[in-house]
């Protein structure tokens, strides 16, 4: 990607505004390679970046959620590929809470996965089914106006 070249910036404060540009289209199936997956065997029917877009976002931290569905209750979000612009845009190789976004795009209609970027930015997918939400998780939700 063409935040790559660029010197990332450091991770951003719970809270703090920010935005995100499209260095190059992002499609689901792309950030599966991406994070280092075969997209063979994978579904995807996440929501395209274009190259060059640019959305305003912020890291929220909704402390402990028994599972996803818990969670999902007060945010449903489409920007699952953002993630991948947040992980090549900030500084994400030290210690720092998962960062996920509620996006189950992935995987198979019998085990949906969510893309999360965990400490010192290694990237993952995990099961909407198994996972749980503690107190240090912090999701990536877009700002829409004054939200």
């Amino acid at each position: 990607m063409t935040q790559t070249a660029q010197v990332r910036r450091p991770f951003p404060e719970v809270g703090e505004i920010f935005e995100l540009t499209a260095g190059e289209e992002i499609t689901g199936f792309k950030m599966i390679e991406n994070w280092g997956h075969s997209p063979e065997g994978w579904a995807s029917v996440g929501a395209t970046v274009p190259d060059g877009m640019t959305k305003r976002f912020k890291l929220v931290a909704d402390g402990y959620q028994h599972n996803f569905d818990d969670v999902a209750r007060a945010l449903k979000d489409d920007i699952g590929c953002w993630l991948e612009i947040f992980r090549e845009t900030f500084d994400t190789s030290g210690e720092h809470p998962p960062v996920g976004v509620l996006d189950i795009s992935w995987g198979s209609p019998s085990d949906p996965r969510f893309p999360v970027v965990l400490p010192f930015g290694f990237p993952f997918f995990f099961s909407s089914l198994e996972c749980r939400f503690y107190d240090n998780w912090l999701l990536l939700r877009e700002v829409k106006d004054n939200t």
